[in-house]
């Protein structure tokens, strides 16, 4: 039953970023600047962190270049290249301590 419920998950955030997708790309070709930009970041991470959370049962370690190359490649598919790269690190660290005061 545990793993339906993963697979699940897994489709409930693709959908959700599916959704996400065409309101970045309609607002900005290009990721904004400043805080604007970091809370677009933040979102994505949050979302993919979820995912990895279903999908390997644990969040995002620090310094994680797996999911940080996951993360820069969700961030520029959903709301475009940065001309400065983000702060991934600081996304991931953000997304999961928000994530670990949610009870599941």
């Amino acid at each position: 039953m545990l793993y339906w419920e993963a697979i699940e998950a897994v489709f409930a955030a693709e959908h959700a970023l599916q959704k996400a997708l065409p309101i970045f790309q309609s607002q900005t070709a290009r990721l904004p600047r400043g805080r604007a930009g970091a809370l677009h970041v933040q979102a994505v991470a949050r979302a993919m962190a979820t995912a990895w959370r279903v999908l390997t049962g644990r969040l995002p370690a620090q310094n994680n270049g797996n999911f940080h190359k996951l993360l820069a490649a969700g961030v520029a598919t959903i709301v475009g290249n940065a001309a400065k790269e983000p702060n991934l690190e600081s996304a991931t660290r953000i997304a999961v301590t928000r994530l670990r005061s949610i009870a599941y």
